[in-house]
């Protein structure tokens, strides 16, 4: 605001002071304009400071106003405030007599246990002693007045309000709308997802692929994307039906899911080691590093290679393959690889599965090579087993076709969405106790709550004594996008840790969905543009043209609709049809893997599991 216009709102507010004639307005024109003062010189704020003045002009009038009732006061100083970009609450109140009404960021944080008593779990606040503050009071005569104390913050005004608890209470039309869908039968996870519509894709650096079977009548495996947000949380990202899962199948869906990503290479992908997949994301995203699952392939080998060893020696093998893969650095994995091949060498059987199948892989997944991705900490495809199991929370059954399909994939999706929505907003607003330290001053609020965390714990390595040993290899900046200990380390005291050491991934102030709801609705708009238009250059054609441009339009209309024919039923990966003991023909749930086959096998002759008469380690300790 410049200061020409400052000196305008001073004298608007000079001409109400001189209106009301209130005893304490001196002092409340003082407050309002130190508690502005700092909002003034905030360059991208002009639209918030216009609004929180008309809000304190607002006040000021209706502080001269009667009302009947308590509720038609409380209701009124919500409405303003709630222009303005803030919540208020009631900080104490008499029935009949007066109301006290302030910021719902007002007051201090107060445990109510002891500190002997305090839990470990990290806590958090809104609360940072704002001194907003009206009073409502009521006459002899019976009407309720206004006074007001203080309507100055000490905080920005909230962009998205769904951060504030008051504002994600349902409203009695959605309380109805709940009721009428509850005596309609409709499972509670369906009436949430109802109410809240729409999804983004916001993070667009980590994801997962892995597809996910029984979710059509078709028998089409379904690939799922699945990507990370600020809170370490999941959300779906793609779904493509795949005719088979052949490398033509996983390119097609690839290159149209790089359409919703608008080109944008992702810094990781991973997956299991599905080759046909594998090679098609080095045909999409030449540029994008691909990790394999960890998980997966230790439960590879545990199919494969548990039938080798005793308990005690399949804990020894564990462990040794464990240190192999978490090796830091390519010295150290060249001399455990020696290590496990000298002490493994009389089982060929085993050296060779591992060395055809796993290590000509080594760079996707051993962490001497995947720490310099930036896989945000990711080394497993878990998000996506997860991701699977609340979609079939939604599906219900497995014969559905894709019309069914779709729309309950869209409920998912949209309840998604408003959950990261108010996560954001809520996170910008709460205050966690844990992290008022200086080292964090710039950050709180700012980046996420998990990502402060993974910070603390490279701050309580830092200030430990001797708990940093090793030099500083990078692993943990390069593959979180945060500082880690020993740069903690470096600053004085009174450090500080700057936004601009933050990996964006981690950012929420710059995260906004305000406005996203409504695009698809201007999308819908743009056809209306577009005959508009036709319309206004229709008029200055020649008689010709016009012609001509009716008869396209005529055949556009007459030509019939394109013939939509449901795929063929493909089999999928599973039980064999014919077997015996199949589980109900709707069923969602997934067919055993490999190892958990593995696991359930009983020996006949010691009754062990995992392994079978054939397979018993008394015949396996010549091998």
């Amino acid at each position: 605001m410049d200061e020409e216009t400052g000196d305008e709102v001073l004298a608007d507010l000079n001409d109400i002071i001189q209106l009301l004639r209130t005893k304490n307005v001196e002092e409340l024109y003082e407050s309002y304009e130190l508690g502005h003062g700092n909002q003034i010189n905030e360059k991208d704020d002009s639209t918030i400071e216009n609004q929180s003045i008309n809000g304190c002009d607002t006040l000021l009038f209706i502080s001269t106003n009667n009302f009947s009732t308590r509720e038609e006061l409380l209701s009124n100083v919500r409405e303003i405030i709630f222009k303005q970009g803030f919540v208020t609450k009631i900080k104490k109140s008499k029935t009949d007599c007066y109301i006290i009404i302030g910021c719902d960021r007002g007051g201090k944080y107060q445990s109510k246990k002891p500190p002997e008593e305090k839990k470990r779990k990290v806590t958090g606040s809104r609360l940072i002693d704002c001194p907003f503050e009206v009073w409502g009071k009521r006459k002899r005569d019976g009407v309720w007045k206004l006074d007001i104390k203080n309507l100055s913050h000490n905080h920005e005004a909230s962009r998205d309000m769904s951060g504030h608890p008051y504002c994600r209470r349902f409203s009695n039309e959605e309380i109805q709308r709940i009721q009428e869908m509850t005596r309609a039968g409709i499972p509670p996870r369906q009436i949430l997802t109802s109410l809240r519509q729409k999804i983004t894709k916001t993070y667009s650096n980590v994801f997962v692929m892995d597809c996910t079977y029984k979710t059509n009548k078709f028998k089409m495996p379904l690939l799922d994307v699945v990507g990370m947000n600020s809170f370490n949380g999941s959300f779906y990202s793609c779904f493509a039906f795949l005719r088979k899962e052949e490398e033509s199948d996983y390119i097609w869906a690839l290159k149209r899911f790089n359409k919703i990503l608008d080109g944008i290479q992702p810094q990781v992908i991973i997956s299991d080691r599905e080759l046909t997949l594998m090679n098609a994301i080095k045909v999409v995203f030449p540029n994008t590093g691909h990790l394999l699952c960890i998980w997966h392939i230790e439960k590879n080998i545990l199919a494969k290679c548990k039938g080798f060893f005793d308990k005690v020696g399949w804990d020894t093998f564990t462990s040794t393959w464990t240190n192999l893969i978490q090796s830091p650095d390519q010295s150290s994995f060249e001399q455990n690889m020696n290590s496990f091949e000298a002490q493994y060498i009389e089982k060929k059987s085993l050296l060779n599965y591992i060395n055809t199948t796993w290590i000509p892989y080594k760079e996707r997944f051993v962490f001497a090579w995947t720490n310099n991705f930036m896989h945000l900490g990711n080394h497993a495809s878990s998000r996506a087993e997860g991701a699977h199991a609340v979609l079939k929370q939604y599906l219900n059954i497995s014969t559905s076709d894709f019309h069914d399909v779709k729309d309950k994939i869209s409920l998912a999706i949209e309840n998604q969405y408003q959950e990261i929505k108010a996560r954001v907003a809520s996170e910008k607003v709460r205050v966690p106790h844990k992290f008022r330290i200086p080292l964090f001053r710039e950050l709180v609020c700012r980046i996420s709550v998990f990502s402060l965390s993974q910070l603390y714990k490279q701050y309580e390595l830092a200030t430990t004594p001797g708990a940093l040993i090793d030099t500083c290899k990078s692993h943990f900046s390069n593959s979180m996008g945060l500082p880690c200990a020993h740069k903690i380390k470096e600053l004085s005291k009174e450090g500080v840790l700057h936004l601009s050491d933050i990996h964006p991934q981690w950012r929420i102030d710059t995260k906004s969905f305000i406005g996203s709801i409504n695009s698809l609705n201007r999308r819908n708009d743009d056809i209306d543009i577009l005959l508009k238009e036709f319309q206004d250059k229709y008029q200055k054609l020649p008689l010709v043209q016009k012609e001509d441009s009716r008869r396209q339009i005529t055949q556009f209309l007459d030509a019939a609709p394109p013939v939509i024919l449901e795929p063929k039923m493909i089999p999928h990966k599973g039980r064999p049809i014919g077997s015996k003991n199949k589980k109900n023909k709707s069923s969602t749930t997934r067919d055993p893997s490999a190892f958990e086959v593995h696991d359930m096998r009983k020996c006949s002759k010691c009754q062990g599991t995992g392994h079978n008469s054939r397979t018993c380690s008394g015949k396996m300790q010549g091998i």
